[in-house]
């Protein structure tokens, strides 16, 4: 029992006990000290940076890589034909124990990364360090439901799937750090080891089994049955209070009971088989470096470790136990046995790619400031894992077998598995299935015109229309299928680009010219070529065409007022649209199409689910979830789901019930009755446990970023420039960091409790979108309040992309990533409304190159209709730039002088013409 007590306020952080060297609190000049000239000068590094630029600038002069039989395949819409991308990101999962790489960490945020992050974007990537134990000295902090280590090492396996070359790198010191204490544990293990605790003659064992009782409870919602640990904040109220004396505590507590959780089930999970067993003794640094290890081998350099040891510092730790606990497991002043065995049987399995020995300083530690060797240390390591991370990516990038594939074959495969996903979501209308199986094959309605599905949101229309696909390949393998979710990409969002898409599509289907061909200034042109794409089809080789949510359009060329949409349907061709049913409201498309396309018969409402369908639809998401409710959590959802009816609110309540446990409070397992009433509940929980302003400005930010989304990186790099964010985050967490920015762990919680709203897309770069459009329609409500709120999140985007545009360092890469970064800074330029920046983006001779070489010069065109729209006088000068680009695109693409010569040459005219500059 004492000993347990002992290792707990081991790992706690003692009041009075101030760490003996704390740089963090010293600021960033503290390292400069470490190396006086910047990274990105030194020779080595300076020479590994302009091998960066070769390799780069070489990526981006490339040619798209011609459509192949897979290429074909995806454009006629098999969704079983994949296109397997070029990684975009350098993630790399940082592992260590907490306190004892303070020194280390803080050294790669200001001197290794800032290089790693130019250095990347060079060859066309984004640098994304991941350190969950990043200013987390006590790692109850962001952790009160035990479920922070879970969360890293799925973290760290998802970087081992994105990430182009390095993943994962961990500094091994002398310290173990804490032990794993699942936080659930299958009943009938749990009995085990409860009968085998039993057994024991040991003092105080009735205490020790009734402090198991009190932190482990049965809940039966879960498959198998388990008990799950308390969150702190259930047994340790002054957890949570806000409080600091009463959180400090609440921690000290915590970390005693850990101690003494820690000791019993050692003890009691000897009645288990010794592979059972393990999971009671490993670590937390010992189950990251497994993990890591899984499917990278040392050799593949991926994966790293890197060890730091300490002389001296086993032989002083019983006299200066406070300076040396930091950085060896200890129990009172003693070493902690267990944890120096784990960590040497951990060791002998690792061939270092890095080791450093260092003297220990009796009493006084580890201290880089005024310790010369440890100085060197710190320089050595820092310099050994920027030149492993820089080679490495390197090495993946210049061996890589996968190429850029085409603009069109990306978009398309986005599309299509947005489709599949759709398809595969899709449940509670099978009776559905069967009319729009006769609207497929043609055996309903006048196959002369188009067919629309309409239901409101929510409703599974979309899932329904998807569905077509699967059911017109069944019905004919021969046919052909083109599917676009409306405003899920850029390029389905504006009505231009995305009838040329749905032209050079099918045109590549059937062998025809493409609209690569076609003027991109004559918007009539662009609908009769859509039209007449159409005529493309054959009886051998019949079309579907399925267009998601034209509601979705943006005011752009007017593509809701649906000038473009064909009234009449060529022969072997299908034309099925989903759109959201407004009757009567005089917003979408709805009642415009009830005059396009009068006859009822080719319209199909999607009504509400039955009650019947309802259980049915429930009860199949209860078994995929693996969990149950009480007969009074099964009611409380039932009868919530028969009264809203609709497919998505089933789901989410399903999901929100899903959190329940059998023990939850009855006040607690409340639905509203709706579904925007159920979201706002969802964020309103959200905000209570990340904080309202850290989770109100991600969503904002995400909300604001549609339909080209945000990537991890530009997301952060936003949250941490935001003081408010930084403020709540850092005054409700006790965190420690040489400068203040977003700790990685905050963000991946809250990333973790937005994963059935938001998923990863690759579509030129890993971007954030909405699973759900209604997700977005309730951000967008409760967080885009008013037109300055709307122009100031667009304002703070642009900025960001702006200056990736402009930098030297993003002049490099794949087109793809470049592109989007060109369309995205000018649409949020455009929302924001700051027309003197747009102008002067498009009179830059060097971010003009850089867009066109990136193939940028359709959205360029596209963004001076809209900016030539909204401000016409202003505007009449970059109307003649859009129409040389228009006309000159082959030869100016990787000529940055004829590009800045023809420039020069417009400004004279139109300064001849009474223009005093190119702009305002």
């Amino acid at each position: 029992m004492e000993e347990a007590e002992e290792l707990g306020r081991a790992i706690a952080i003692p009041e009075d006990a101030e760490p003996i060297a704390r740089s963090p609190y010293e600021g960033p000049k503290v390292f400069d000290q470490f190396h006086p000239i910047p990274r990105e000068e030194r020779e080595e590094f300076a020479a590994l940076m302009e091998r960066a630029d070769k390799v780069g600038l070489g990526a981006l002069i490339k040619k798209e890589t011609p459509i192949d039989e897979n290429d074909l395949q995806v454009l006629k819409g098999d969704l079983t034909a994949k296109v397997d991308e070029p990684k975009r990101v350098v993630r790399v999962f940082i592992g260590s124990a907490a306190e004892d790489a303070e020194w280390e960490r803080n050294a790669l945020l200001l001197d290794v990364y800032p290089f790693l992050k130019q250095f990347c974007q060079r060859l066309g990537y984004e640098f994304q360090p991941v350190d969950l134990k990043f200013g987390r000295r006590d790692l109850t902090s962001l952790d009160d439901d035990h479920l922070m280590h879970n969360l890293a090492v799925a973290e760290l396996r998802k970087c081992l799937e994105v990430s182009a070359g390095p993943a994962f790198m961990c500094l091994l010191g002398n310290k173990f750090g804490p032990h794993t204490i699942p936080s659930a544990i299958e009943k009938t293990e749990f009995n085990r080891i409860f009968q085998r605790l039993g057994t024991s003659n040991a003092a105080d064992r009735w205490t020790d089994l009734q402090l198991l009782q009190e932190w482990f409870v049965l809940d039966q919602n879960v498959r198998p049955q388990s008990y799950v640990l308390q969150p702190i904040s259930t047994v340790l109220p002054g957890f949570s209070s806000g409080e600091s004396k009463a959180t400090r505590l609440a921690v000290e507590k915590w970390w005693e009971v850990y101690g003494r959780i820690r000791r019993l089930l050692v003890e009691g999970s000897a009645v288990l088989n010794v592979e059972d067993r393990q999971k009671y003794m490993k670590g937390w640094i010992e189950e990251e470096i497994e993990a890591a290890f899984e499917t990278d081998s040392v050799e593949s350099q991926r994966a790293l470790v890197f060890t730091r040891d300490f002389e001296g510092l086993l032989e002083d730790a019983p006299e200066h136990p406070e300076a040396a606990r930091e950085y060896i497991d200890m129990i009172g002043r003693k070493t902690d046995v267990l944890a120096t065995e784990r960590l040497a049987h951990l060791r002998e399995r690792l061939a270092p790619a890095f080791a450093s020995t260092i003297s220990w300083i009796d009493g006084a530690g580890f201290n880089p400031i005024e310790e010369a060797k440890h100085a060197d240390h710190i320089r050595a390591f820092c310099d050994e894992f920027c030149r492993a991370v820089a080679n490495n990516a390197l090495l993946h990038h210049e061996a890589r077998t996968v190429e850029e594939r085409s603009h069109l074959v990306q978009e398309v495969a986005a599309h299509n598995d947005i489709a599949a996903k759709k398809m595969d979501g899709f449940m509670g209308h099978e009776e559905l299935l069967e009319h729009l199986k006769h609207i497929v094959e043609g055996s309903v309605g006048d196959v002369s015109h188009p067919y629309i599905i309409h239901g409101v949101s929510g409703s599974g229309k979309s899932s329904l229309a998807a569905s077509s696909i699967r059911l017109a390949q069944e019905q004919n393998p021969a046919v052909n299928t083109v599917y676009r979710a409306i405003g899920s990409t850029a390029d389905s969002t504006d009505i231009r680009p995305l009838l040329r898409s749905l032209i050079s599509q099918i045109s590549t289907i059937y062998g025809a010219p493409s609209a690569d061909e076609l003027s991109t200034t004559d918007f009539d042109q662009l609908i009769d070529a859509f039209h007449a794409s159409l005529a493309l089809a054959k009886e051998e080789s019949p079309l579907l065409v399925v267009l998601d949510g034209p509601e979705h359009l943006s005011d752009l060329n007017d593509g809701r007022d649906l000038a473009w949409f064909p009234q009449s349907i060529p022969a072997h061709v299908r034309l099925v649209v989903a759109t959201r049913d407004t009757t009567g409201e005089g917003v979408g498309c709805f009642d415009l199409f009830r005059s396009v396309v009068p006859s009822e018969e080719q319209y199909l409402a999607v009504p509400r689910l039955s009650d019947e369908a309802v259980e049915q639809l429930v009860q199949k998401l209860r078994q995929a979830e693996r969990r149950s409710l009480t007969q009074l959590q099964e009611r409380v959802l039932l009868d919530a789901c028969k009264r809203n009816g609709l497919p998505f609110y089933v789901q989410l309540a399903s999901k929100v019930a899903s959190s329940w446990r059998a023990f939850t409070p009855v006040p607690e397992t409340k639905l509203a009755p709706t579904v925007g009433e159920l979201m706002d509940n969802v964020f309103e929980r959200l905000e209570k446990t990340h904080g309202r302003v850290f989770v109100s400005r991600t969503l904002l930010y995400l909300a604001a970023s549609c339909p080209h989304g945000l990537t991890e990186t530009e997301l952060l790099d936003i949250l941490n420039e935001d003081g408010e964010v930084l403020d709540e985050i850092f005054k409700s967490y006790h965190f420690t960091s040489p400068i203040r920015r977003l700790p990685h762990a905050a963000w991946i919680r809250l990333k973790a409790d937005l994963s059935f709203f938001l998923e990863e897309r690759d579509l030129f770069g890993r971007t954030f979108h909405s699973r759900h459009r209604r997700f977005w329609e309730t951000a967008e409500e409760r967080y885009l309040v008013d037109k300055q709120t709307v122009s100031k999140a667009h304002s703070t985007i642009a900025d960001l992309l702006s200056a990736r545009w402009q930098s030297t360092e993003f002049g490099h890469g794949p087109q793809g990533p470049l592109r989007r970064t060109v369309a995205a800074t000018l649409f949020h330029l455009i929302e924001a409304e700051r027309s003197g920046d747009i102008i002067s983006a498009l009179s830059n001779a060097k971010s003009l190159d850089a867009a066109v070489r990136a193939g940028a010069i359709d959205d360029l065109l596209a963004v001076v209709d809209e900016a030539a729209g909204k401000w016409p006088v202003i505007f009449k000068p970059v109307k003649r730039m859009g129409k040389l680009l228009a006309a000159e695109r082959e030869e100016l693409v990787g000529k940055p002088e004829a590009l800045a010569g023809r420039i020069a040459t417009l400004q004279e005219t139109m300064m001849d013409n009474g223009y005093s500059y190119f702009g305002l």
